[in-house]
């Protein structure tokens, strides 16, 4: 396993990277010099490589994926990039590849996290209680709920879900719908105010727990 770099990203340039400190550009010839010395069985140099790069790509995943996450893809990167640094030759093609890798594994990984949230969404639907509950309570406030998202229009219905029921980030919708960061802060903010006068039309409460907790709190005509 990789080693993640120890000392924390201190600014970010203009880009959107993360930048160490003390980093400077590698002319390419000395990055090529590296690229052999690796070839050669160097580790050393495997390490100058991975302390070159590894602010910029973990910015650059940054992108695509969850923080939680952004540690576990890098950790892919790297280690499929170090494997096939036997192939490249130039330091320009190097570089191409390895932020070429990092989409690419971003991506698969956000794909991989979309099913696994879609079968929730599955089960959410599919089921018949939300809880233990004896009276049937929170039976009927799932339903409630159910029926109130299925009037939502489309639009709104799916930023809810996304949300809500399958528990992606705002970062990660934006990946998957391509749209910027504010753009869905401002979507997802406009279906739940949505929601919340929908519910309130049909005399409901709609309450929303923590980061992705949503039920409903009927209440009584006045």
């Amino acid at each position: 396993m990789i080693a993640t770099a120890k000392e924390p990203v201190s600014c970010v340039n203009g880009s959107g990277w993360g930048v160490a400190p003390a980093e400077a550009d590698i002319p390419s010839r000395d990055m090529e010099l590296l690229m052999l010395r690796v070839r050669e069985g160097d580790s050393l140099a495997l390490e100058a490589i991975f302390d070159r790069y590894y602010y910029r790509v973990v910015g650059f995943i940054r992108r695509y994926v969850d923080e939680s996450d952004v540690e576990d893809v890098a950790q892919e990167v790297f280690m499929n990039v170090f494997q096939k640094i036997g192939q490249i030759q130039e330091a320009a093609a190097f570089e191409r590849y390895l932020f070429q890798s990092a989409k690419n594994r971003s991506i698969n990984w956000l794909k991989r996290k979309i099913r696994f949230r879609e079968l929730m969404q599955v089960f959410w639907y599919a089921a018949e209680t939300w809880n233990e509950s004896s009276d049937g309570s929170e039976m009927r406030r799932l339903s409630i709920l159910k029926a109130l998202l299925a009037e939502l229009p489309g639009e709104h219905r799916r930023y809810i879900e996304m949300f809500y029921i399958q528990q992606h980030s705002r970062s990660e919708i934006a990946s998957l719908l391509q749209e910027s960061s504010s753009t869905v802060y401002r979507r997802v903010a406009a279906a739940r105010a949505a929601l919340l006068d929908l519910a309130a039309k049909q005399n409901l409460s709609i309450v929303f727990e923590g980061r992705h907790g949503i039920k409903i709190i009927e209440t009584t005509a006045d």
